[in-house]
């Protein structure tokens, strides 16, 4: 399953991308809001676990984001590249699916993708002082 799930994504930027995606053999998923409860191993296409119902609390995000779902690394670095080459719009908040974060719905990806950026920031301004 090569896969790219796309959230709050505007058409322009959906159609550039799945023009890339098709060039790389690679599958766009447009998840609508109405998914937000669904865990991310769900909407990627894995089967819910034993006793569960595949879905968790959602946390209501708009926030622009992408996750890769099944890329090798080489394939991942190509559409990296040619993302950068065609000059599509960045997407600044991008995972990719694992074991770990699979469980957990959209609006948690989310929330811990911009804790990070926070922390990457907080970071970087602290080694500037």
């Amino acid at each position: 399953m090569k896969k790219i799930l796309l959230f709050h994504v505007n058409i322009f930027k959906q159609n550039s991308l799945r023009k890339l995606c098709d060039d790389l053999g690679i599958e766009t998923c447009v998840v609508m809001d109405r998914e937000q409860s669904v865990t991310l191993g769900v909407i990627a296409g894995m089967p819910a676990p034993e006793g569960s119902a595949g879905s968790g609390k959602p946390v209501p995000f708009s926030d622009e984001m992408m996750v890769f779902c099944g890329l090798e690394p080489d394939l991942l670095d190509r559409f990296l590249a040619e993302y950068r080459n065609r000059e599509i719009a960045p997407i600044p908040l991008k995972a990719v699916l694992t074991p770990y974060n699979a469980g957990w719905t959209p609006g948690r990806l989310c929330m811990e993708l911009k804790k990070e950026q926070q922390s990457i920031a907080s970071a970087r301004r602290e080694n500037k002082a």
